[in-house]
């Protein structure tokens, strides 16, 4: 049977595109795939902003699970990491993510590491929060903290000075303000006394400096305000006996006296001379910790001037 043209030509125009059409629809079928891989990225390239040709239907069915809702906003745009085949299977940048670390009220910005300092101190622990005293006793003892540390200004300046005084007039005259400053510590001393006995610390202070460690210093001051440098080594006795059982006691003193007055009251420390930065007690001369000074009993010199200890009245006796 013979076909009329437009029908013959109707049938070989169907065989030649049926090939062209089955290459069509392989490459829509990809295409499909691709978006579905494109969609499936969508969560992880919100952030990212790369990915962009790279996942050219390569990640076919791979949605990224673990990058999904992580912006990655600090780790930039992950551009030139085209995860070409590549399904991030087990690499989800989990650790970046901060996980675990909410980071509330941390910056971490950029993850540098510089999140989680400490807080800058600002002596708060050093202080009661409220004070245990009225202010009008407030007032006596905060006077006597500061008259006490000035005190121990004015001798710690002669010891820090006293080689330096080559004539005997001078040094005698220094030695001399220093000794009145030593025996006027003792009038703040009695002060802060009223409001710390009960305090163990403070008693354990007293203990050692009205053993005879404080009447050393008195002494020695006295000694070479009359004598002038031939008394010159008492500056050496006194550091070897103050550093260790003096300004350590007079610190306690101070620090529970501000305790008292509480509220934001800083603690002071006494002023310390160069050389009790080399001095280690027990050692090359210097007194042990609460260590008595030779010579001292019931913390007066024996067979000498020692009439100004804090506790213990003076008689005729001590200044033999």
């Amino acid at each position: 049977m013979k076909l009329s043209v437009p029908v013959a030509f109707f049938l070989a125009t169907l065989v030649v595109a049926a090939p062209s059409q089955k290459r069509g629809f392989g490459s829509a079928l990809a295409a499909a795939k691709g978006q579905q891989g494109q969609k499936a990225n969508a969560g992880a390239g919100a952030g990212a902003g790369a990915n962009k040709g790279g996942n050219k239907g390569g990640n076919t069915g791979t949605t990224q699970t673990g990058n999904t809702g992580n912006s990655n906003a600090s780790n930039g745009t992950n551009t030139g990491t085209t995860n070409t085949g590549t399904t991030n299977t087990g690499t989800t940048n989990t650790g970046n993510s901060n996980a675990g670390n909410s980071t509330t009220g941390t910056t971490n910005t950029g993850n540098t590491g510089a999140a989680n300092q400490p807080a800058i101190q600002d002596g708060a622990n050093d202080v009661n929060a409220a004070g245990s005293v009225s202010a009008s006793d407030a007032l006596l003892i905060n006077t006597a903290i500061d008259a006490w540390q000035r005190d121990t200004g004015v001798v710690t300046n002669f010891l820090n000075m006293g080689a330096s005084f080559t004539d005997d007039a001078t040094f005698k005259n220094q030695a001399l303000i220093a000794h009145s400053a030593e025996v006027d510590e003792l009038t703040h001393k009695n002060v802060l006394d009223q409001f710390t006995a009960g305090n163990a610390n403070v008693q354990a202070a007293n203990a050692t400096l009205t053993s005879g460690a404080f009447q050393l210093v008195v002494d020695r001051l006295f000694d070479m305000s009359v004598n002038g440098r031939a008394d010159i080594a008492g500056i050496d006795q006194i550091n070897k006996d103050r550093c260790v059982n003096v300004l350590p006691n007079i610190d306690t003193y101070l620090r529970e006296s501000a305790q008292l007055i509480g509220g934001g009251q800083k603690v002071i420390q006494s002023v310390r001379p160069a050389a009790c930065g080399n001095i280690v007690p027990g050692q090359n001369g210097a007194l042990k910790v609460n260590e008595i000074p030779a010579g001292y009993v019931n913390g007066k010199l024996q067979n000498g001037n020692s009439n100004t200890n804090p506790n213990i009245p003076a008689t005729a006796a001590d200044d033999g």
